[in-house]
């Protein structure tokens, strides 16, 4: 009988600690989170920009009578240029540079972006190339951004469907060319010649990551391994879900054991060790506390620290250690038992295995 009940417990192997609304963000749907140079964690949401500094957010929001301010609330890519600038994304303002001494921002929506229903001005993800300058993927595609000048070089043209928002993103393979996931597929780009190839259209396609010993992983109806010098991909980690119901990995991010943690839309947090091939499968949980708060999430971060930042749709940031709670909690969720009496632990007992 004891056995049958352990079964039916809700056992919590992660702690997250939630760091919403209450705590400073000024809206709940997070859309980028990057930690700079000097440790500030930002948070990018529909509501504006935040730094957090340990304690407390500063936000970063649009007024109407400052052009040095941000130009859009709607924030939703972020990229660290060089020293002392971060690149912001936007919903309808194409980019921005952010001097972070002076808290001002340049605006670069050029001319040939700023009419309306132009696919050009909606930033979906940004990274930024030392040497070659700030790359922008948009709803109209690809564009090469000079950071001096403002001048943008059109890469590729390839307007994009909306629902596809989470499809975008960048990787610098060891050899320095860049990789782009699109909805249409996994791009290879020349960072001189701005040649560019695709190399797959694999089925879901949405992000790629450069891990520390230098393999490229991307996501998409699966986990795959990419070869940078053949293009070919083959696949790995935790068997893809097929049918209607199928949630495929979006955004990836590595912990500091080599292990890959991915994001999906509705069945939470995936993490997937590429040496074992063990795969851990993290969901939210109403009846426990402290738990992931929803299964739909959004965007990763691993910081300096070690510590895995969770950004999801509805419910802000959480954070948790990507190790396992220190302390596993098990608790009876039935809520028609009477929780003082079967959530109350009064010994212990060690069998004989």
């Amino acid at each position: 009988m004891l056995l049958v009940q352990a079964a039916l417990a809700d056992v919590r192997d992660f702690r997250f600690q939630r760091i919403t609304g209450e705590h400073g963000l000024a809206q709940n749907t997070v859309s980028a989170l990057l930690q700079d140079r000097d440790g500030y964690i930002w948070v990018a949401t529909q509501g504006g920009l935040h730094r957090y500094d340990g304690q407390s957010y500063r936000l970063f929001a649009q007024a109407s009578d400052d052009p040095a301010s941000l130009p859009d609330n709607f924030v939703t890519a972020l990229a660290e240029g060089e020293p002392g600038t971060l690149w912001v994304g936007t919903n309808s303002a194409y980019v921005a540079e952010l001097n972070l001494a002076s808290g001002r921002f340049r605006r670069l929506l050029l001319a040939d972006l700023n009419h309306p229903g132009e696919p050009g001005k909606h930033v979906l993800a940004l990274y930024y190339q030392p040497g070659h300058g700030l790359w922008v993927a948009t709803e109209g595609g690809i564009d090469l951004l000079d950071p001096a000048t403002g001048k943008r070089s059109s890469v590729l043209r390839q307007p994009t469907p909306a629902s596809t928002h989470n499809s975008f993103g960048f990787a610098s393979d060891p050899a320095g060319t860049l990789w782009a996931t699109l909805p249409s597929g996994l791009y290879r780009i020349d960072p001189v010649t701005l040649a560019t190839k695709r190399m797959s259209v694999l089925p879901g396609i949405a992000d790629i990551l450069r891990d520390h010993r230098g393999r490229m992983w991307v996501s998409a109806d699966g986990l795959y391994r990419l070869d940078p010098a053949s293009g070919q991909m083959q696949r790995s980690g935790p068997p893809a879900r097929t049918g209607s119901d199928a949630d495929w990995p979006q955004r990836l991010a590595e912990d500091d054991h080599g292990r890959l943690w991915m994001a999906t839309s509705r069945s939470g947090l995936l993490r997937y060790d590429p040496d074992t091939g063990a795969t851990v499968n993290v969901h939210a949980n109403s009846a426990q506390v402290d738990t992931l708060p929803e299964d739909e999430v959004s965007v990763l971060l691993v910081d300096r620290s070690g510590l895995l930042w969770v950004g999801t749709w509805t419910a802000g940031v959480v954070v948790t250690d990507p190790h396992g709670a220190r302390f596993t909690f098990i608790s009876d969720p039935d809520a028609a038992h009477v929780q003082r009496y079967t959530n109350s632990v009064r010994s212990l007992y060690q069998s004989a295995d």
